[in-house]
């Protein structure tokens, strides 16, 4: 499943040059209701704020206040889903604050211009951005200092999107020391970064230490935020993507109704971000052979990609993987093919060949093949797709040995028995490892039992077919 990248914007840093005492006043008085809707999650109202006080700073002549202005209206229009706008604004705001003296500043817009490259596939863009930003936090405050959390999370954000891993685990554990010098252990921010840490356990299987991360931000955004904000219908989904992970609908389905519930209510029925849950919960439908709902709901969230975010977004590529895979379950193998070959040529162009996302879909793409009885088609995408994981997953990672598996049933179909013998025992001396690693993995959905005797004319397995696809998520940090 692809995780979701949730680019964080950052609302402005407080201005250094000040305003006489009537326009900062006014000013102020509209910035500050915009931040109060913004973090209630009433993104229209805040809008409307950040508007009023955008035009009052121009209409004094304050380049500071113009720039903060600019700044938090694009943060809020990504929270409306507006990606276009959002992304002229921070390029105006970067234009003003390049010829200011006021380096946090300019680093803060950098940071949010990052993300919102990264949310729309520009990882190139979006890491030179990050960089440049987290050089200048620390030339004016110091690498150690508690400033630099934001700027190592968002250069996480960017290494997490791009399958680099353990450069994402390794900022998102640092900005998270950094983050628990501060004296409350409620702080908004540090669940943004046990949310970031969860995100990277569950994509390299570790799924009970993820469980423990989510857990944690979920009491924190609770008691901070309620049950009725956006964000924390966010961990809700994060957590429904890992029981996903596990065939745990019966936990994942309720989460996710929850989601769409509150993310329809707070962001609107067609805010981009919606198309992650909609896409989740179709996924449990076909965990449940509930084909007819799945494909629905795929279909609505691909239209919903596509008009927003275009048709060579990387979120596009998951969402057809994943109505690929249902029409292999149908057992309509060409179409599938035709789907998994459009969803590869995307994540080549977008992520590059040698991402793990490519990996995943050559995986499924030569199980197809191989259902099909097409062998020879089969056997060099599964070597392809093996040495791609290589080196970007661990060995013993769920997708890794159920290719494997099933490489060593081409093998077998072949007439290539003892080198199908070795592959079978490799595999399982990795996977008693990941079953110690993750004891409670293999909780059993007795909906799973139902489907049994179907998945005895299946390969051995397949990779975990549901991908999250990755718009912009509109989360202030």
């Amino acid at each position: 499943m692809r995780r979701p990248v949730i680019p964080g914007m950052i609302l402005g840093v407080l201005l250094t040059q000040s305003l006489t005492f009537g326009q900062r006043t006014a000013w102020e008085q509209l910035m500050a209701s915009g931040n109060e809707f913004q973090a209630q999650g009433r993104y229209a109202e805040a809008l409307t704020a950040f508007r009023g006080a955008l035009q009052k700073a121009e209409g004094l002549g304050e380049p500071p206040a113009v720039a903060r202005s600019l700044n938090d209206l694009a943060v809020v229009s990504v929270n409306c889903g507006d990606y276009s706008q959002a992304e002229q604004l921070y390029h105006r705001a970067v234009a003003v604050w390049e010829g200011l003296a006021e380096p946090m500043s300019l680093a803060v817009t950098l940071r949010n211009l990052a993300q919102l490259h990264c949310a729309l596939g520009r990882y190139d863009e979006a890491e030179a951005l990050a960089r440049r930003a987290l050089a200048l936090q620390s030339q004016a405050q110091g690498p150690d200092d508690s400033g630099a959390a934001i700027f190592l999370e968002g250069l996480g954000d960017i290494q997490f999107a791009r399958g680099l891993y353990t450069e994402a685990e390794s900022n998102y554990r640092r900005a998270l020391a950094l983050r628990e010098r501060a004296p409350s252990p409620d702080d908004v921010q540090l669940a943004a970064r046990l949310v970031a840490l969860g995100r990277i356990c569950s994509a390299l299987a570790r799924f009970r230490e993820a469980e423990r991360f989510y857990r944690r931000a979920l009491s924190i955004r609770e008691k901070a935020l309620g049950s009725r904000h956006p964000d924390t219908a966010r961990i809700w989904n994060n957590l429904a993507e890992m029981y996903l992970f596990e065939k745990q609908y019966h936990k994942a389905e309720p989460l996710l109704t929850k989601v769409i519930e509150v993310w329809s209510a707070t962001l609107g029925p067609e805010h981009p971000e919606l198309l992650v849950a909609l896409n989740n919960l179709a996924s449990v439908y076909r965990g449940e052979a509930r084909f007819n709902d799945a494909e629905m709901l795929y279909r609505r969230a691909l239209g919903l990609c596509e008009e927003s975010l275009g048709r060579e977004h990387p979120c596009a590529s998951a969402l057809l993987t994943n109505l690929a895979t249902l029409q292999r379950a149908s057992r309509h193998y060409g179409e599938a093919e035709l789907l998994y070959r459009r969803a590869i040529a995307i994540e080549e162009t977008t992520l590059g060949p040698e991402h793990a996302e490519v990996f995943k879909t050559l995986s499924l793409l030569a199980a197809t093949y191989y259902l099909d009885k097409q062998y020879q088609d089969a056997e060099p995408l599964f070597g392809r797709a093996l040495k791609i994981a290589e080196h970007s997953l661990d060995p013993a990672h769920p997708d890794v040995l159920t290719t494997l598996c099933n490489y060593a049933g081409l093998l077998r179909k072949t007439h290539r028995k003892a080198e199908a013998t070795r592959i079978e025992g490799q595999v399982r001396e990795l996977r008693a490892r990941s079953d110690h690693e993750n004891p409670g993995k293999f909780e059993v959905d007795w909906r799973d039992l139902q489907q049994k005797s179907a998945s005895s004319k299946k390969p051995a397995g397949t990779p975990r077919e549901t991908r999250t696809p990755h718009p912009p998520a509109s989360k202030p940090k």
